[in-house]
């Protein structure tokens, strides 16, 4: 649902939505880039325990 309205409803000056669904709701870009950058970066590793 969130796929088709957002982008429908919610759109900037020349008629182009953003891609809430992929900022917003979508766990796949969080785990994709977080997790590499978390295992090369050695004061967030630590953070994280």
């Amino acid at each position: 649902m969130f796929v088709i309205l957002l982008p429908m409803f919610l759109v900037d000056v020349l008629g182009q939505g953003a891609p809430y669904f992929c900022k917003l709701l979508c766990p796949v870009g969080t785990l994709e880039g977080g997790i590499p950058l978390v295992l090369l970066n050695k004061s967030m590793h630590s953070a994280l325990g």
